[in-house]
């Protein structure tokens, strides 16, 4: 059986960039945040590729804006790839973070 989600990591000596994919909802939260912590260096900048994201929900919001938060209080940048799906952008948009990515 496949997992629900998965994360991929690939570091450099400047940059982290992480691949989330998947099924990124309250389920799986646990998972998804510690595998993140696991992978995040902050004094690092922070590629956060979501193209394969196949659902979502507030939990992983949650997690996006405290991750933003984190990277505004340092020196550091975190950039959002995406490429979501029509109902992800309607979520976003009926919730109010159209403009979090």
């Amino acid at each position: 059986m496949d997992a629900p989600f998965k994360i991929d990591v690939n570091k450099s000596d400047t940059e982290t960039n992480i691949a989330v994919s998947g099924d990124l909802i309250i389920n799986h939260i646990e998972k998804i945040k510690e595998g993140l912590d696991n992978s995040i260096d902050f004094s690092k900048n922070l590629t956060l590729d979501l193209n394969g994201i196949t659902s979502i929900d507030i939990t992983f919001i949650q997690l996006i804006i405290s991750l933003k938060k984190s990277f505004q209080s340092s020196a550091k940048q975190i950039v959002f790839k995406n490429n979501f799906n029509d109902e992800i952008k309607t979520l976003l948009q009926n919730a109010g973070f159209n403009n979090l990515f």
